[in-house]
This record gives structure tokens, sequence and C-alpha cells, in this order.
């Protein structure tokens, strides 16, 4: 898993180095030469002076399938739309979402944002296109919308917290072995 830089603060005199993985929501800070680190959330560290860490999109995207893959409910799918980078390439298109939505209460899609990600042209003419059509198009920001819709619109299980990408992958693997028997 990769983790994000964001800069250093201090806490209680200590240099805090900040990690930020995919799930976004703890903070790692290292109390220097062979010290041990310690977790703290990205709000503490917010709070300490730190900046907001920006996560990628391609971060956020790796993070709301995991999610799915990991809590999914049956007959409900969230598949990604591999057109990254369409420029001229023959079949891909400028503007088309990241995902997919398919559940009981919809069938959609969803462009996922960074926290201060926005639509660009191309997007805002799907957009349009689909809301003309009466086409669900939703549009989120960061780590936490992407996940509260996919509740809201029973595409996954509620959950209390986030699920880490290890018991993500955790989860894959046994349906994997399950669905192999």
């Amino acid at each position: 898993m990769k983790a994000m830089s964001a800069p250093a603060t201090q806490r209680n005199g200590r240099a805090i180095c900040c990690e930020v993985s995919h799930d976004a929501h703890r903070l790692t800070e290292r109390s220097g030469k062979g010290g041990g680190m310690t977790t703290i959330s990205a709000a503490e560290y917010r709070a300490m002076g730190g900046k907001k860490a920006i996560i990628k999109e391609s971060a956020i995207h790796k993070t709301v399938v995991a999610h799915w893959r990991a809590r999914g409910l049956p007959g409900t799918l969230v598949a990604t739309i591999p057109n990254m980078g369409a420029m001229g390439q023959h079949g891909l298109t400028k503007g088309l979402p990241d995902l997919i939505l398919i559940g009981p209460k919809v069938h959609g899609y969803l462009e996922l944002k960074t926290e201060t990600g926005k639509l660009s042209g191309p997007q805002r003419e799907f957009q349009s296109l689909c809301m003309d059509r009466g086409i669900p198009f939703f549009v989120t920001h960061g780590v936490d919308e992407p996940i509260r819709l996919l509740e809201a619109l029973e595409i996954v299980r509620p959950d209390h917290g986030f699920i880490s990408i290890g018991e993500a992958a955790a989860s894959i693997i046994d349906r994997l072995r399950e669905e192999r028997r």
C-alpha cells in the first residue's frame, strides 16, 4: 500500500512525519531515531496545525472498489470504467465517470474526486447527458462520501468504521477461495 506524506508538524516538541494510507483516517507519528510510532487521527493532526492531506483520486478509487468487494451486498455491482487517459485512443471517450453502480435502488454512475477536485468540461457534459435522460450521476469528494453513498444506495453493508485495506484483501481472498470450491 502506497502512502502519501503530509507536511511535518510538532506535537509535544517532537516532529510528526505523517503518512496517510488509502483509508485516510490514520496518521503516524514517528518519535525520532529508533523511536516508536504513535497513530493519531487525521482530525488530531489538523488540530495541531498540520495541513489536511490530499488523497489522490486513484487511492480513493482503489479504496471504494476494495470496500465494495469486501462489504458489497449480493446482486450489486461497483465496476471501474477503464477510461484513464482518453486522449484520442480508439474507443475511449473523455468525460466518462469512474464507476458504474448497480444496486436495488439505482443503476447509475459515480465520479470520484479529491477533497478539492472539480468536474472537467467533458465530465460536466456527461453529467448533463445523464441528468437529461434521468440517469443517476453522483459526484463525491474524498473517501467518506462515496462509502456513505454506497451504504445509502444499499450497495454495501453499513459499517460503523472503515475496513482496512488488509481486511478488504482478506475478505476478497476468502471470497475467491469460496468461489473455487
